[in-house]
């Protein structure tokens, strides 16, 4: 009888330490999306002073200006040198289906800018 008090005993502790370590597990998994979401914030946090330094400093604005017009015309010589590159074109239409349903997403009122959903969250919103 004592033995058998005795097996039922660590058989709870065996299930109990089970779901524990399942628990840990979770939170493990969420450690680097919450992390991920904190780097996101201060780095947008830190863009936001950035551009108030520039839009303060007339030498920043300058260089700031001087690098939007290098990285337009970059883009005009790179559109055109991969204008005939089918796996690009292809990847290029990809990106753009996938940012015009964001814009639409938001638009409807769905997911906000920033917001990051899990995928389950995101495919239950959806249904």
């Amino acid at each position: 009888m004592l033995n058998k008090r005795i097996a039922g005993l660590v058989m709870v502790l065996l299930v109990s330490t089970a779901f524990m370590l399942t628990g840990e597990e979770a939170e493990q998994k969420a450690r680097p999306q919450q992390r991920l979401r904190e780097n996101l914030q201060l780095r947008q946090e830190m863009r936001k002073i950035e551009r108030e330094a520039i839009e303060n400093d007339a030498e920043l604005q300058a260089i700031s200006q001087e690098l939007k017009s290098l990285h337009q015309k970059l883009r005009e010589k790179l559109d055109a040198k991969l204008e005939g590159n089918t796996e690009y074109q292809e990847l290029k239409e990809q990106e753009e289906a996938m940012r015009a349903e964001w814009k639409k997403r938001r638009a409807e009122g769905g997911q906000e800018q920033g917001s990051f959903k899990k995928p389950r969250e995101r495919q239950k919103q959806r249904d």
